[in-house]
């Protein structure tokens, strides 16, 4: 008996030595993971047809670049980002947001090869403070622009050298760096001014993925550089989203339909910011994207902490972008100033007239990734 208990002490040893090497073993693996593939030990951005959260686009500049951090959540958090004119200009120089952008494009790259960094490119405004080639084409074709006031200049596009330049000059930018599209700001301006055919035509040039800035609402009867201007482009960036252009319900109605009746295949990049009649957190607006999301859209929150500006932050977040939400059920209904949509993990309901919202969330066993 004695033997025989000494030999299931033996083994019990062997067992839990060999479970000991074993763990040793699958800590040593984590290890080389750690330092092989990093980009698996961080969080992952949504990207286009993903609804296990809240898919994030981001929109800033820093006059001495993004800090660490700020690199670090952008790879964590953003599958689309601007970079902002005059990003990093106490870096690179006051008129070289050309080259800015590609070094931080490169650098964002370097983090995240999935991600989509966007060069800024306003249709409405010529920048020579900021851009070197847009200060050396004004001196040149001093005709192609028009002050409207001290230090302000627009594009006048007079001719197609003139938009065939704009669009050239873009690509020719996005081709030479890991900038991988064109955003387009400023359409609302130009139409304002006459020349949204102008800024559609510049659009239809480019050879480059472009997201525009548009669809915004002028009174519940108008929206400009709607759905004309988008038949041109990937996507539209709704900067206006139930910000102080869209102050009544009517109005917020025109908003919604609009979105809602894009294309499926169209990009819709929706930025709340707090600064309208809508509510001052992101909850509203964020009931409100989920009503009009496709595939392709993308949701962000501006707020007092979170401006274009990143010195202030560029960093919000709330554990609701990190819900599950699941598939849509179906399109969004519609009855009145009230919209309702199902989804596989939630819910949501918002009613303009009385300007409230609310997401009801299904259970779902997830860790929260801040």
């Amino acid at each position: 008996m004695k033997k025989k208990q000494v030999h299931h002490e033996r083994n019990g040893t062997r067992t839990m030595r060999q479970r000991m090497i074993n763990a040793l073993r699958l800590v040593s693996v984590i290890a080389g993971l750690a330092t092989l593939i990093p980009g698996m030990l961080h969080a992952q951005p949504a990207g286009p047809g993903d609804w296990s959260k809240v898919r994030l686009f981001g929109h800033a500049f820093r006059n001495d670049d993004y800090t660490p951090e700020q690199y670090d959540f952008i790879r964590d958090h953003f599958a689309i980002f601007t970079i902002e004119k005059r990003h990093a200009k106490n870096v690179y120089g006051a008129t070289s947001t050309e080259k800015a952008a590609a070094e931080t494009a490169k650098k964002l790259l370097k983090k995240n090869p999935d991600i989509r960094v966007l060069f800024y490119w306003s249709t409405n405004t010529a920048y020579s403070r900021y851009y070197t080639t847009v200060r050396d084409v004004v001196a040149q074709h001093p005709d192609w622009v028009q002050e409207v006031r001290d230090g302000t200049v627009r594009w006048t596009y007079p001719n197609d050298t003139a938009r065939n330049w704009w669009a050239n000059m873009a690509d020719q930018l996005v081709m030479d760096s890991d900038l991988n599209g064109v955003f387009g700001d400023g359409a609302p301006g130009a139409n304002a001014r006459g020349q949204l055919k102008s800024v559609e035509s510049c659009l239809k040039r480019l050879s480059s993925f472009v997201i525009y800035n548009g669809y915004r609402v002028q009174s519940s009867t108008k929206c400009a550089a709607g759905a004309s201007t988008l038949a041109n482009a990937d996507g539209v960036f709704c900067e206006a989203f139930f910000r102080s252009s869209v102050e009544t319900a009517d109005e917020g109605v025109k908003l919604m339909d609009e979105l809602l009746a894009i294309p499926s295949d169209k990009y819709i990049l929706c930025r709340g910011a707090g600064d309208g009649d809508f509510g001052t957190t992101h909850d509203f607006t964020l009931a409100c994207y989920l009503i009009i999301a496709n595939d392709y859209s993308f949701y962000s929150w501006g707020g007092v902490n979170n401006s274009y500006a990143a010195d202030d932050s560029l960093m919000y977040w709330s554990n609701d972008f990190d819900q599950e939400i699941g598939k849509p059920l179906g399109k969004a209904t519609k009855d009145g100033y009230a919209y309702h949509r199902e989804f596989e993990h939630c819910r949501v309901d918002v009613n303009l007239e009385t300007k409230t919202s609310s997401i009801f969330w299904n259970p779902v066993d997830r860790k929260t990734t801040p």
